[in-house]
Order: structure tokens, then C-alpha cells, then sequence
């Protein structure tokens, strides 16, 4: 009898953690499913269309004067078999043209799945062959990429994709259409960053002081991160316009605000790295609670930094690099050209200093997201009733 007593408040505790995991879970599937009818986005693009189809021929031809003229120096016919689509099955042929730039010419051959373009018309299809279909080797790295995270993580690893599904959706389906439709990016960025965050603690960790402690931080170092975002790029006066994709965005809708965008990405940017400190510095928090019930706040508090101080090194690491190897070429490009592009002219360039202030901002919110998490999680440990809520 006492047995069973004791045995039931745990089996109680973990079946009501399972139940508001599974809760958040279907939850996130619900959004997932759910669409944002009043979001829609008019589309004002071409009516292109766009498949698969398979190279079964390329033949070399003569090319014209003129053509030679302009720097192509060869010219194929190439014969394709549409393998998606309407004209499925369907042998069509088309002409590209090569100038022996491995950058810019096609580089396919017979065997190829390549993606092709055409538009609807009473007349013969005509196609124009777009690039190589990279779908399978992407769909092979995400397949690996899930059974790694399953295979180590078995079911707290299928919550983790569950919880990263549900924040991808969250920028594609809430944030872009709102940000098309000329809403503040920075109150787009702040509602995805709290539904973002808590469902993923929800599922992640569950019902307890842990999430709770983790939220907390995640959302105070994002905010730092946004208002220091907000400030520096009103201070420097950044336009927003950080390469030919901001511009094409502007030409869509005038409603769209680019330097706000800017800053909806900064923030987002920083919103995996925050989680991850919060959550670590709350379990950590929360461990140490357990095999040492008798600390006080202030000694808990101390711990959590001090575990903070250990992945500060790592995680600033991860950030500043993430955004510098983004842009390597670039960095490249103004060392192999010093003459032309001194630092006082490179430090002044709009996208330069764009991200500058995204790896800083992300870094610094992240940085204040360890004592805040700190705190929280020892005053909940302490104060509070650590572990699951009844």
C-alpha cells in the first residue's frame, strides 16, 4: 500500500507532463494546419510555371555571329522530357548558350533532372531550363538530419522537430504575410518570438519551473536584443537595404518597411541561440537544486552565471561566425581589394553594418538572457516548488 502510494504521485506528475507535451504538440500541428486566411498575400508575380524534366539529348550547334559577338562562345539544342505537370511525358527542345564560365553557364548533360520554365499559352510550349534539380540531395540531408536528431534524442528529440516545424511555420505562414501586408515587423518579430518560445519550452521541457525560468530569459534577452537593434539602426540611420533581394521586396510593396525587416531579422536570428543559453542555464539551475536542496537563492543565482560564464565563449562563437561565414565572399572580396576598399569605406557600408549590428545584438541579448535566467530559475527553485506543476 504505501508502495503504491509513493509510486503514484510520480506516475501522476509524468503522465500530466505528457499530457501538456502532447497538448503543445497538437496544438502546434493545429497551427500547422490551420491556414491565416486573413493573411493572404495578392500575388503579382508572372504567371511562370514551373517543373521537372529529364535532359535525353544535347547536340552542338553553329552559333551565330552575333551571339559570338556578345561573349557565348557555344550553343546546344537540348531535348527534355517533362516529368512533372501537365506535359508530363512530353519531349520538348530548347537552346542554351554556354561561355565557358563554370559561375554562370548551366553546366548539365544527358541524364540530368534539371527545372524548367514556360508560360500557359495556346501556342507550342516553349521552356527555358532554369538550373539543375538540387530536390534530392536536399531531401537526403533532411532525412539524415532527422534521423540523427530521433536517433540521439529518441522522443524528446521528435518533440525538438516538432517544436522547430512549428517555428518555421510561424515565419512562413504568420510573419512573412504580415510583413507583406505592411504590419510592423518589430510586433510581427515579438509575437512569433513568444508563440515560438513557448511552445517550444512547452514541448520541449514541459509544464514546470524549468520552462517557466527558460521563458523568461529567452524573451528578456530577445527584447534587449530587439530595442538595441531598434536603437543602433535609427542612430546609424541604416535604409534596410542589405542586397538586390531588398530591393526587388521594395519594388512588391511600397507598405514594406526595410530597416523594421532588418530588425524582425536580427531578432529572429538571435532567438534560437537565447533559447538555447535559457534553457541551459535553467536545467542546470535546476539539477543543482536537486542534489543540493539547502542553497539559497543568492548560491543558485551565483551557479547559474558562473555555468553562464562557461557558454558564453561557445555561443558568442556560434553567432559571430554564423553571420561571418555567411558573408565570406564579401569579406574576401575587401581584402583582396584593399586599395579600393579601405576600412573607413568599408565600415560604412549599409550591409557592413547591418551585419555588424545583427551578430552584436544577437550576441549581447543572449548575454543578458544568462542572468535573467539565472534569477528567475533560483528564485523559482527557492521561492517556488521546483519541479513539475500539480
Amino acid at each position: 500500500m504505501k508502495s503504491s502510494e509513493l509510486q503514484s504521485p510520480k506516475g501522476s506528475k509524468a503522465m500530466k507532463n505528457r499530457c501538456y507535451s502532447v497538448f503543445a504538440c497538437v496544438f502546434s500541428l493545429l497551427f500547422i494546419v490551420v491556414p491565416t486566411c486573413g493573411f493572404q498575400v495578392d500575388d503579382v508575380s508572372t504567371k511562370t510555371l514551373y517543373d521537372k524534366a529529364v535532359v535525353v539529348k544535347m547536340e552542338a550547334e553553329a552559333i551565330p555571329e552575333d551571339l559570338r559577338d556578345a561573349g557565348f562562345v557555344q550553343k546546344y539544342k537540348v531535348t527534355v522530357k517533362m516529368k512533372t505537370g501537365k506535359y508530363k511525358g512530353k519531349l520538348v527542345q530548347t537552346d542554351i548558350y554556354s561561355e565557358q564560365n563554370p559561375l554562370l553557364d548551366l553546366n548539365i548533360k544527358v541524364g540530368d533532372t534539371v527545372i524548367v520554365a514556360y508560360e500557359e499559352s495556346g501556342e507550342e510550349l516553349q521552356i527555358d531550363i532554369i538550373d539543375r534539380d538540387k530536390g534530392k540531395p536536399l531531401l537526403l540531408l533532411i532525412i539524415l538530419f532527422f534521423i540523427a536528431v530521433v536517433s540521439l534524442g529518441r522522443f524528446k528529440g521528435v518533440k525538438a522537430l516538432i517544436s522547430l516545424i512549428f517555428t518555421l511555420v510561424l515565419i512562413f505562414v504568420l510573419m512573412a504575410p504580415l510583413l507583406l501586408k505592411g504590419y510592423s515587423p518589430l510586433i510581427s518579430a515579438i509575437l512569433v518570438s513568444i508563440l515560438s518560445t513557448t511552445v517550444t519550452m512547452l514541448i520541449v521541457a514541459g509544464i514546470n519551473y524549468k520552462s517557466y525560468s527558460a521563458m523568461i530569459g529567452t524573451l528578456g534577452g530577445v527584447f534587449v536584443a530587439g530595442v538595441l537593434s531598434v536603437l543602433s539602426a535609427a542612430v546609424m540611420r541604416l535604409s534596410g537595404l542589405v542586397g538586390h533581394e531588398s530591393i526587388f521586396l521594395q519594388s512588391i510593396s511600397e507598405q514594406i518597411d526595410l530597416r523594421g525587416i532588418l530588425v524582425c531579422g536580427i531578432i529572429i536570428g538571435a532567438l534560437g541561440a537565447v533559447m538555447d543559453v535559457s534553457i541551459s542555464i535553467s536545467s542546470a539551475i535546476t539539477e543543482v537544486r536537486q542534489a543540493n536542496p539547502n542553497l539559497s537563492l543568492r548560491e543558485l543565482y551565483r551557479a547559474g552565471v558562473n555555468i553562464g560564464r562557461d557558454i558564453i565563449g561557445t555561443m558568442t562563437n556560434t553567432l559571430i561566425l554564423a553571420y561571418a561565414g555567411s558573408s565570406l565572399t564579401m569579406v574576401l572580396l575587401f581584402i583582396g581589394q584593399k586599395s579600393d576598399f579601405p576600412l573607413i569605406r568599408v565600415m560604412n557600408f549599409d550591409l557592413i553594418a547591418s551585419e555588424i549590428l545583427r551578430a552584436l545584438a544577437g550576441s549581447i541579448g543572449m548575454l543578458t538572457a544568462i542572468p535573467i535566467t539565472a534569477l528567475t530559475a533560483a528564485y523559482f527553485n527557492t521561492r517556488g516548488r521546483s519541479g513539475d506543476i500539480s
